[in-house]
């Protein structure tokens, strides 16, 4: 297939797109008995709008894609009813009064996806508790499946009706809610097993087919996959070119792999070269004069069209570029495995054997292989060209970092009093052999040096904790007071070193602004981590006898009442204590973690050196987003609590 020039599609497109879009941000469609529109009404309903803002929600960021979006987003909000559903004629139009539907499920749910994809936080707390009434209001069963119509259960029969499109619409929002109902999930399981795609609503099983692709993981994936492929024509497309990108779109979502449809995109790609696309029979719209109507439009068909293309480009490039690192990751990988290895050949058998399962153990849990691969990672980040030493180097650092979080971990447990004796020595002779790595690794530079100041920092971190935090279940807790929270990194500022000594081969020395920004990254990095770790351990550590940070932040806000004045025990006061961490605390814990966060932002920065730091950004929001995802699930419920009735 030629070059694609997606650049100039994209563009080409969004400026069609912008010149049918309407002054309120909507987009008309047509109406026709003819699957052609020949002679065709016009239309403004909100499924268009949700549907097509739905389809360029992953597209490329561009100026002219953000305006189509913002102005779509302020018609479909104000379209809502109050209790958040969407009617699908445009409210106070000639057609709402003229040919009124109730509002509906599938209009609403393909509106409320559409929104959250631009902005989660438009669905908040209000919004789902009116949502959960909604479902309450028609579900056939506790969980689905529901009904189309959002009427009263003793209306008339043809209004009581359960759609596998609709449906799957309703699965898909809940899907981005990371909800999942199992009574629902059986519903679309059993039409998939019995290749029924048909809805009353659409006039092809593209749609639907379309709709449940998005979020389908079940078990007839291939059965749905095989139902397409079957339906495909000789020319490589599904008979026109709306058909063809719904198809595209679908087989993508469900894991076909892109190289199989490059002959259908090119035939999309060849029918946009004829002109701008045509309307094509998306929906039924309502009948006349006993004559079914046809849904459609060019913009839906444009947009369609964009997304099939780009999804296809995305996967194409995400698939030839992990073909290549790949292959160099998984030769990396082995060959630090390798080492492992030999290291601990040179051990007596017994603890030899306990050290390569708790390496075996680690690397389970370890599924994105980040502990032996993070100096891989990092020196990627750097965009340095490899050479035959720094496979060398990389396979040490890979080593030291799974040797030493062997060690850390062992060790982290004895200090919390969960420590098992037997794996003393397995931490001793896991820690001997990364001291070894480090102290001979870079003789050439202060790296030696370097790493006996950290662990001289990591063992005073460890024994300031032993000290001050920790209390007698049956005494009043003394609150340590953690500072600048810097004890937090000092304690796993192991987890540092092995991009750190990359620095160091590279010519760097200590006190360079190089070494000292990405040391201090980590520093704040490594504090984030820790108070996300704490957030989950608290209440479990505080009954241990046991202080963290979060805990400390917890103790300090508690009140005692006069009956408790001398606490007899922790556990006492822990549903007290529960209460002020989800009502206090977390909204505190988010505060500080957004500071570090903004100076590990800050030091990355400065680091100029690095020339792609996406991997490092990610570390850094991978631990803050569990923090904001618990205070934004607290005022979720809290909003949700005050606006549900029954």
């Amino acid at each position: 297939m030629k070059h694609i020039d997606y650049s100039s599609i994209l563009d080409t497109s969004l400026t069609y797109l912008l010149s049918l879009q309407q002054n309120d941000g909507s987009f008309l469609t047509l109406s026709s008995s003819s699957k052609k529109f020949t002679t065709p009404l016009t239309y403004q309903t909100t499924f268009a709008t949700s549907t097509i803002l739905l389809s360029l929600s992953d597209l490329p960021p561009s100026p002219k894609l953000t305006k189509i979006k913002q102005r779509a987003v302020q018609f479909l909000l104000a379209q809502k009813s109050d209790n958040w559903s969407w009617n699908y004629w445009t409210r106070h139009s000639t057609e709402a009064n003229e040919m009124a539907y109730p509002d509906d499920l599938d209009d609403t749910f393909c509106a409320l996806a559409a929104l959250f994809q631009h902005d989660a936080k438009i669905i908040d707390g209000k919004a789902m508790a009116n949502i959960v009434q909604l479902l309450t209001a028609t579900e056939i069963k506790e969980g689905g499946p529901y009904r189309t119509w959002i009427v009263d259960k003793h209306a008339a029969k043809p209004w009581q009706n359960s759609d596998i499109a609709v449906n799957s619409n309703i699965a898909y929002f809940l899907f981005l809610q990371d909800i999942v109902l199992p009574n629902l999930t059986k519903f679309i399981d059993t039409q998939s097993k019995k290749g029924n795609f048909s809805s009353a609503y659409y006039p092809t099983s593209y749609p639907v087919i379309y709709f449940l692709s998005r979020y389908y993981q079940g078990i007839h994936t291939e059965t749905i996959r095989k139902y397409l492929l079957d339906s495909r024509r000789k020319n490589h497309s599904w008979g026109n070119a709306l058909f063809t990108a719904m198809a595209i779109s679908s087989l993508l979502n469900l894991q076909m792999p892109a190289h199989s449809l490059s002959k259908s995109i090119a035939y999309l790609i060849q029918e946009k070269r004829k002109g701008e696309f045509q309307p094509y029979p998306f929906c039924f719209d309502p009948s006349q004069n006993q004559k079914k109507y046809y849904s459609g439009s060019s913009a839906l068909t444009t947009a369609f069209y964009l997304e099939a293309l780009f999804s296809y480009e995305k996967k194409q490039r995400e698939n030839d570029k992990s073909i290549q690192i790949d292959n160099y990751k998984e030769k990396l990988y082995q060959e630090i495995l390798l080492e492992v290895n030999k290291r601990l050949s040179i051990m007596d058998k017994p603890i030899r054997k306990e050290l390569l399962k708790q390496v075996r153990q680690l690397l389970k849990k370890d599924t994105g292989r980040n502990i032996p691969l993070l100096p891989y990672y990092f020196f990627e980040a750097l965009g340095v060209k490899r050479k035959n030493s720094s496979d060398d180097l990389l396979i040490k650092l890979g080593v030291a970092n799974i040797l030493g979080w062997i060690a850390y971990t062992i060790y982290d447990n004895f200090l919390d009093e969960e420590g098992t004796p037997s794996l003393l020595p397995i931490a001793n002779g896991a820690l001997r052999e990364v001291t070894s790595l480090f102290e001979h690794l870079l003789p050439q530079t202060e790296f030696s040096s370097f790493f006996h100041k950290v662990m001289n920092q990591l063992d005073y971190a460890n024994f300031w904790e032993v000290t001050y935090c920790r209390f007698s279940l049956n005494e009043k807790p003394v609150i340590p007071h953690f500072k600048n929270l810097d004890q937090l990194a000092q304690k796993s500022f192991g987890h540092a070193l092995g991009p750190l000594a990359i620095l160091f081969s590279l010519g760097y020395k200590e006190n360079t602004y190089e070494v000292t920004s990405l040391a201090t990254f980590f520093k704040h990095y490594l504090i984030i981590k820790q108070l996300n770790d704490d957030a989950h351990d608290w209440e479990k550590d505080l009954q241990r006898g046991q202080i963290s940070a979060v805990g400390a932040l917890v103790l300090d806000k508690f009140q005692p009442t006069s009956t408790q004045k001398n606490i007899p025990s922790i556990s006492t006061i822990i549903p007290q204590l529960q209460q002020i961490f989800w009502h206090e605390t977390i909204e505190e814990l988010t505060i500080i973690s957004q500071k570090h966060k903004i100076k590990a932002q800050r030091a990355l920065k400065k680091c100029t050196f690095i020339t792609n730091p996406q991997f490092l950004e990610q570390l850094l929001e991978k631990q803050i987003d569990p923090i904001q995802n618990a205070l934004t699930e607290q005022k979720k419920a809290v909003q949700f609590l005050e606006n549900y009735t029954q």
